[in-house]
């Protein structure tokens, strides 16, 4: 089963700036345990800054889901160019959700993923659901610091699936990684800051986004 980059992943090799994506980011991206975070829905061509407003009718659902099941509810307000909402995660490993769907279709069309920390309980264990396309750290993201290695696992309903992932670094530039059923896609971290890791299949698309620390962070 073949996973495909996304849509226009051409262009974003040769010209990043044209290049649509969509993300979810949280700042803090590694809160102290219970301590409030913002979250930032975005779109356009300057990840992480976002400069296109997500259509409201498109907006399929939003989830902040956590260790053990736990789950806390967000609710995002409309902004100039971004939706944004705060949330106050306990400790450990949080995926931040939303989904986009189109009218008059079943199911969503994408799906952007965030990682938060909280407290500094990391778990590379709780990065995945296990429902449909998924960008898949193997190693816990909130120790990484520039030059590390991540492996990096695609999985289609919690299977390993092979294909191709687009990467677009905060400060400028984009990569192309493979992964195959057996081996995961392997990618050396940069500089401190936000990533985007993005991949389609059959015209679904989903979008995976964490932080590098800072030097000298505590994990």
């Amino acid at each position: 089963m073949r996973l495909d980059v996304l849509a226009a992943a051409a262009a974003i090799l040769s010209s990043p700036a044209v290049a649509h994506e969509y993300w979810i980011v949280a700042e803090p991206a590694y809160p102290a345990a219970g301590a409030e975070i913002r979250l930032t829905l975005g779109s356009g061509h300057a990840f992480p800054k976002s400069e296109i407003l997500l259509g409201e009718k498109k907006l399929a659902g939003t989830s902040l889901s956590g260790p053990a099941g736990a789950a806390l509810a967000y609710v995002p307000k409309r902004g100039d160019a971004a939706w944004s909402a705060v949330a106050t995660p306990a400790a450990g490993a949080w995926r931040a959700e939303y989904a986009l769907q189109k009218p008059l279709q079943d199911a969503p069309v994408h799906r952007s993923r965030c990682l938060v920390v909280s407290g500094g309980k990391d778990d590379p264990a709780a990065y995945a659901d296990g429902k449909g396309i998924e960008i898949v750290p193997r190693r816990a993201v909130s120790g990484l610091r520039p030059g590390d290695v991540v492996p990096l696992d695609l999985r289609l309903d919690g299977a390993p699936a092979a294909g191709r992932i687009t990467v677009v670094a905060e400060k400028g530039g984009a990569t192309f990684l493979s992964a195959g059923k057996d081996r995961p896609a392997e990618w050396k971290a940069g500089a401190p800051g936000w990533y985007l890791f993005g991949v389609s299949h059959q015209g679904r698309t989903f979008s995976l986004s964490f932080r590098v620390p800072d030097a000298g962070a505590a994990p």
